[in-house]
C-alpha cells in the first residue's frame, strides 16, 4: 500500500518512460528504425541466467525474462526471490539493418562488477566478476563503450557479479545508438555534470569568502561548506567522472566518499538553516540530528559496505524526515513574513521532492526516475534561490549605505563620492560646475513648537520639494541636520542662481499639514560656481554664501563669488 501511495505522488515527478521499442523475451527488431535520430533505453524483458556466465551458446532450459532496469533481489525464480548475492548473465539480442556502422552503449549503474561481450567478444569490464567472493573484485564505471558488427544480430551479454552490496544487477537503464549520437549523450551528460560542479563550488567559495569579509550573515558560511561537500559528491555520483580523475580509485573509497559526503553535509545544512531563522527550530533537534549524521559518517568510515550499507536506507528517510520537520518550520517563517523565507521555503519542498525521488529510487520503490541522483539539479536551483535572497540582502545593504532613511535621499557620504566623479569629469572637458547649499530657516523652532516628529515631517516635505525641483543630471543629498546640498554638473553661474531660486520660491509657496495646522517654511540658499576648485573648497564657499544669505534676513539666495 505504501509503495502504491509513494508511486502515485511521484507519477508528477517521474517520466516513466514508455519504450517505443518493445524489447520481449530478450529481443529488439530495430531493422525498420532510422537510427541517426535517436538513442533507444533497453528497457524490457532481458534474457536472465542466474547464477551462470555465458560466453557463447546459452542453455535454454536455465534461461528466465526479467526486466532492466532492476535489481536482481527483486527477481523470482520458480516463485523464490533470489538473493543478492552470487552472479548471473543478462542477453539481449539486437536486429540493426546496417552493419557497416560503429554503435555505442552508454552504461550507467551496474552492481557491482561486470563483463561486457558483443557477439561473443569481451568489450568492456568494471572490476573482476568471479563465481565466488574471493576471486571478486568490485568497481563502479559508468562508461561508454563502441563496436563494430558483421553480422544483423547484435548479441548482447553482460555478465555481472556481487558479493558485498545490498543491491545487484542493472539499476539504471542502458542506452544504444549508433556512436556519434551515443558520443552526444556522454558530451551533454559530461557538460551538464561539470557545469554543476563549477557553479555549486564557485557558490561555496563565494559564501565562505563573503563572510570572512564580514558582508554577509555568519550562518552563510555554513551553506558555503555544505555547497563544497555538494559539489565533490557531484563528481561522485551519477555518471561517476571523479574517474575520469582518478580511473583507479578503489571501489571501496568510492562509495565511501559518496555515502561519507551527504552524511557530513546534513548538519552543515542544518545548521545553516537554524542560523538562518533562529527563532523557529528547537536547538536540542538541531543536534541530535547533528549527532546522528555524524555517527553514521564515523561508521561508514570504519566498517564495510556490506554492513553499513544496511544502515543507510534508514539514515535516508531519517534525513527526510528532518527535512520534512525543516519544511514545517520554515513554513511558519514564512507566514510570519520572515525575510527571505518564501525563497528559502520553495528551495526546502524542491530539495524534498529531490530527496524523496532519490530515496525511492535507491530502494527501488521506484524503478525508473529521470535521472540518478536529482538531488545536485535540487541543489542547484536552491542555491539560485538562496542567490536571490543574497542579492536582495546586497542590495538593500547598498542602497542603506547610500540612502539617508529619512529624507530618502543621498547621505553625505555618496554625495561627496558622486560630486568628486561629476567634477572630475567636467574639468576633462573645461566645464562649469555649480553647488547649492541650503537649509531650513528657523528649524530648531519648528522642532520646540511640534516636536521631533513634526521636524521630521518638515524634512521629509523639504525633501520632496527639493527632489521634484532639481534636474535628473543634478545630485542632492543630505549632508546634515536640515541641511542640504545640491551639485549641478555642467552649470554656470547664473543657471545655478535661476534653479536656486526656483527651489527657493516653491519652498515658500507649499503649505505643510502639522498637526492639522497649515504651517510655511522658507529655506536660505548659497551658491557657489567654479571650474576648477576642488570639492571641499566648493562646499566652504557655497556655505559662506549660505550664511550671507541667512544674515541678510533669510530666505534668499546668495551666489556672489
Amino acid at each position: 500500500m505504501l509503495n502504491r501511495l509513494f508511486l502515485i505522488f511521484f507519477i508528477i515527478f517521474n517520466v516513466i518512460f514508455g519504450n517505443d521499442y518493445k524489447i520481449e523475451k530478450g529481443f529488439l527488431d530495430l531493422s525498420n528504425n532510422n537510427l541517426e535520430k535517436e538513442v533507444i533505453k533497453l528497457n524490457g524483458e532481458w534474457e536472465f541466467y542466474w547464477k551462470q556466465f555465458i560466453y557463447d551458446i546459452p542453455n535454454e532450459s536455465s534461461k528466465t525474462f526479467q526486466n532492466i532496469p532492476n535489481i536482481w533481489n527483486k527477481y523470482t525464480i520458480n516463485n523464490k526471490k533470489i538473493e543478492k548475492n552470487g552472479f548471473a548473465t543478462y542477453r539481449l539480442r539486437i536486429k540493426v539493418n546496417n552493419i557497416n556502422e560503429v554503435y555505442g552503449l552508454k552504461i550507467g549503474e551496474i552492481l557491482t562488477s561486470y563483463e561486457i561481450w558483443i557477439n561473443n567478444k569481451l568489450i568492456s569490464k568494471a572490476g573482476k566478476i568471479s563465481e565466488i567472493k574471493e576471486k571478486f573484485i568490485p568497481a563502479i564505471k559508468p562508461q561508454v563503450v563502441y563496436f563494430k558488427t558483421d553480422n544483423k544480430i547484435i548479441d548482447i551479454k553482460i555478465l555481472v557479479s556481487n558479493f558485498n552490496y545490498r543491491d545487484s544487477g542493472i539499476k539504471t537503464p542502458i542506452l544504444f545508438g549508433i556512436a556519434k549520437n551515443i558520443a552526444k549523450e556522454r558530451e551533454k551528460s559530461l557538460v551538464l555534470n561539470y557545469f554543476l560542479f563549477g557553479a555549486v563550488l564557485i557558490m561555496g567559495f563565494y559564501n565562505i569568502s563573503l563572510c570572512f569579509l564580514n558582508l554577509i550573515e555568519k550562518s552563510a558560511i555554513y551553506f558555503g561548506i555544505f555547497c563544497i561537500l555538494m559539489a565533490i559528491r557531484i563528481l561522485v555520483t551519477n555518471d561517476s567522472y571523479i574517474l575520469e580523475i582518478f580511473p583507479n580509485i578503489n571501489w571501496e573509497i568510492h562509495l565511501k566518499i559518496i555515502v561519507i559526503g551527504y552524511a557530513a553535509s546534513f548538519p552543515i545544512f542544518l545548521s545553516f538553516i537554524h542560523d538562518t531563522f533562529k527563532n523557529y527550530f528547537s536547538k536540542k533537534i538541531i543536534k541530535i540530528s547533528a549527532i546522528l549524521s555524524l555517527c553514521f559518517a564515523v561508521i561508514v568510515a570504519f566498517t564495510s559496505a556490506s554492513f553499513y550499507a544496511y544502515l543507510e536506507k534508514y539514515f535516508q528517510f531519517y534525513i527526510l524526515f528532518i527535512v520534512i520537520y525543516f519544511f514545517i518550520e520554515i513554513l511558519k517563517a514564512y507566514k510570519d513574513k520572515q525575510k527571505g523565507s518564501l525563497e528559502i521555503l520553495i528551495g526546502v519542498i524542491i530539495l524534498i521532492i529531490s530527496i524523496f525521488n532519490d530515496i525511492l529510487y535507491a530502494q527501488n520503490i521506484i524503478k525508473v526516475t529521470v535521472i540518478q541522483s536529482s538531488l545536485p539539479f535540487a541543489l542547484f536551483i536552491f542555491i539560485l534561490l538562496y542567490s536571490y535572497v543574497l542579492t536582495k540582502h546586497f542590495s538593500k545593504a547598498i542602497i542603506n549605505a547610500q540612502i539617508d532613511e529619512l529624507t530618502k535621499l543621498y547621505n553625505r557620504r555618496y554625495f561627496i563620492e558622486a560630486s568628486l566623479i561629476e567634477i572630475e569629469r567636467a574639468r576633462r572637458n573645461n566645464r562649469y560646475y555649480s553647488i547649492i547649499i541650503l537649509d531650513i530657516d528657523h528649524f530648531k523652532l519648528i522642532n520646540d513648537t511640534f516636536g521631533h516628529q513634526g521636524g521630521d515631517i518638515v524634512l521629509q516635505n523639504f525633501a520632496e520639494i527639493l527632489n521634484e525641483s532639481i534636474r535628473k543630471s543634478d545630485i542632492l543629498g543630505r549632508i546634515g541636520g536640515e541641511e542640504f546640498a545640491i551639485f549641478l554638473p555642467e552649470t554656470n553661474q547664473e543657471e545655478a542662481f535661476k534653479i536656486a531660486e526656483r527651489i527657493r520660491v516653491k519652498v515658500e509657496n507649499t503649505k505643510i499639514n502639522l498637526n492639522n495646522k497649515k504651517v510655511s517654511i522658507t529655506t536660505s540658499l548659497g551658491v557657489y560656481t567654479s571650474n576648477v576648485l576642488e570639492l571641499d573648497e566648493l562646499i566652504k564657499f557655497a556655505d559662506e554664501n549660505l550664511y550671507k544669505a541667512k544674515n541678510s534676513g533669510r530666505n534668499k539666495t546668495v551666489c556672489k563669488i
